[in-house]
């Protein structure tokens, strides 16, 4: 679970953001980084990899739909 508002939270929100409009491999860590307000070594120390930035992305999208599909 991902708690709200915390620096987990709004790099898994830039990433799902930015793997949407540009896609994975046009997405850098440095981006990113800018995006939250953080460092690329910031990213890494909650992802170990871009790799695992990109699971965590669709695993918290899989959860967020399995929830609108339960309260629909």
């Amino acid at each position: 679970m991902v708690v709200p508002g915390s620096t987990r939270e709004r790099i898994l929100d830039a990433a799902l953001t930015a793997f949407g409009l540009r896609g994975f491999d046009s997405t850098s860590l440095d981006e990113l980084a800018a995006q939250v307000g953080i460092t690329k070594q910031a990213i890494l120390y909650h992802f170990s990899s871009k790799q695992e930035l990109l699971a965590a992305t669709i695993e918290l999208a899989v959860q967020e739909l399995g929830g609108a599909l339960s309260e629909a």
